[in-house]
C-alpha cells in the first residue's frame, strides 16, 4: 500500500541530503564520532524514512522488531564469543602462572633441603632440656641417654628426617663423645643410625663393661654424696656392667649390691661399703 504523500519531513530531508552528498563531513567534531557496530546498521535504517506525521503499518512495526530481534541476538553472540575467548585467555594464564608458580616452589624447596639444620632450630617450640653426653664416668649411660633422647625427639609433631635427626643428636654430644663422631666419615655422620652404633660400640664395649665391673666391686658413697645421687651413679654402673646380658644378669648385679650394703651395714666389711 502506498504511503500518502505529504510535505517533505526533517527525515526525510536528511536522508536526501545524505543521498545527495555522500562525502564524508570534514567538521572535526562529526568526525571523532565512533562508528556504529556492524550489527546495528540495518537497526538504523528502518523506518528512516517515515516522516513525523506518516502513520506506521503494521509491516513497519514488523520490520522493526524483526530488526531489533536480529540486533539483540548478534549482539549476544558477539558477548557470548567475547566472554569465551576471554574465559580461555584467563584459563591459560592461570594455567601458566600455577606452572611458573610450582617451579618457583620446586627450586625454592630444593634450596631449603641442601641447607644444614641446626640444632637450636626448634620451630615447634623450645627443644626440652637435655644433660649434654661426654662419655665420662660421670655421664649416664650411653643406651639410657639415648632412650631419653629419642624421647625428646617424639615429642616434636613433625618427624625428621635421618639427617636432622643425626644433626641433633651431634648438637648434645660434647668430650669423648664429640670427638668421637669427628673419627667418622662426613657422609656417614649425616646417617642416624650409622652414628648411634659407631658411639655404641665404643661406649658400651667388652672393655667399657669391664671397666664398669671393677668401678661397680669398689663402688661407695662419697662423704658428701646424697643417697639420691648415689643410687643413680650405682645404677648406672650396674647397667653399663651388665650391657647386652639379659635381665636376670642386672637383677644379680643388684643383688650383689645389695647384699655387700647389707654386710658393711652389719660390720662384716668395715670400710667398704655404703656409710
Amino acid at each position: 500500500m502506498p504511503r500518502a504523500s505529504g510535505p517533505a519531513t526533517r527525515s526525510q530531508t536528511r536522508l536526501a541530503q545524505a543521498k545527495e552528498d555522500p562525502a564524508p563531513s570534514l567538521d572535526p567534531d562529526e568526525e571523532s564520532l565512533s562508528v556504529a557496530p556492524k550489527f546495528t546498521e540495518k537497526l538504523q535504517f528502518i523506518l528512516i524514512d517515515l516522516g513525523d506525521d506518516d502513520q506506521v503499518l503494521g509491516r513497519d512495526a514488523i520490520e522493526l522488531r524483526d530488526a531489533t530481534a536480529t540486533a539483540v541476538t548478534e549482539v549476544w553472540h558477539d558477548a557470548h564469543l567475547s566472554t569465551e575467548s576471554l574465559a580461555q585467555q584467563i584459563s591459560a594464564n592461570n594455567v601458566s602462572l600455577l606452572r611458573e608458580l610450582n617451579t618457583s616452589f620446586a627450586a625454592v624447596g630444593e634450596r631449603v633441603q641442601a641447607q644444614p639444620v641446626l640444632a637450636s632450630c626448634f620451630p615447634d617450640g623450645a627443644f626440652p632440656k637435655l644433660q649434654l653426653f661426654t662419655g665420662s664416668s660421670d655421664s649416664p649411660h650411653f643406651s639410657l641417654w639415648l632412650r631419653r633422647f629419642e624421647d625428646v625427639l617424639r615429642m616434636r609433631g613433625s618427624p625428621f628426617t635421618e639427617e636432622q635427626k643425626a644433626n641433633f643428636l651431634i648438637g648434645y654430644l660434647d668430650g669423648t663423645a664429640r670427638e668421637k663422631v669427628d673419627e667418622m666419615p662426613e657422609i656417614q655422620r649425616k646417617n642416624y643410625n650409622t652414628l648411634v652404633t659407631h658411639l655404641r660400640s665404643f661406649f658400651e664395649s667388652p672393655q667399657q663393661r669391664h671397666l664398669a665391673r671393677q668401678a661397680l666391686s669398689t663402688c661407695q658413697q662419697g662423704l658428701s654424696e646424697t643417697t639420691t645421687a648415689f643410687a643413680d651413679r650405682l645404677r648406672n654402673l650396674v647397667r653399663a656392667a651388665t650391657t647386652g646380658q639379659d635381665p636376670n644378669a642386672r637383677k644379680d648385679a643388684y643383688a650383689y649390691v645389695g647384699e655387700r650394703d647389707r654386710r658393711v651395714r652389719s660390720g662384716r666389711e668395715r670400710g667398704v661399703g655404703v656409710r
